[in-house]
């Protein structure tokens, strides 16, 4: 085997791993808030360990960071916390309205808006789920307004 395929195979057992043992910290937390754990699990795996993994891998990485455009660091960081308020506002909705329930109304949601959840799965392959949203003729123009506004 060569040293990708060992690679490979070696972080999919440690996601395995971390994927089955997860959850055995929370059996000694089990007063605490739901909130409580996903915040320690959000500044841990989503804050702390990204940057460790990133300066051990990214050589001169604080320079890296450093000759980033503002703009980008700041729509970086933007887009992570709305995928942190939105992964911490469905687990609430989970939580109160239950699996089953939480993606009927997501569907719901989605089929509102003109969109559809579209699945391909296959026996050994897994499953894929693709959700897709109509961009309006409007929308499109208001875009194309804004561009050029900008490059004026």
């Amino acid at each position: 085997m060569d040293s990708a395929s060992s690679l490979g195979v070696l972080l999919y057992v440690c996601g395995g791993l971390a994927g089955a043992v997860f959850y055995l910290p929370l059996k000694s937390v089990r007063s605490w808030a739901w909130e409580s754990y996903w915040m320690i699990y959000a500044i841990t795996a989503l804050v702390l360990a990204p940057i460790v993994l990133a300066a051990v891998v990214t050589p001169n990485f604080l320079s890296v960071l450093g000759a980033a455009p503002a703009s980008v660091l700041f729509w970086c960081f933007f887009f992570g916390i709305a995928w942190g308020v939105g992964g911490l506002t469905w687990g609430i909705m989970i939580r109160y309205l239950g699996v089953g329930l939480g993606l009927a109304i997501s569907y719901g949601i989605i089929r509102e808006h003109g969109g559809a959840i579209c699945v391909e799965s296959g026996v050994g392959k897994g499953a894929t789920f693709t959700i897709s949203l109509p961009i309006t003729a409007e929308a499109h123009a208001d875009n194309g307004r804004q561009a050029k506004d900008s490059n004026h």
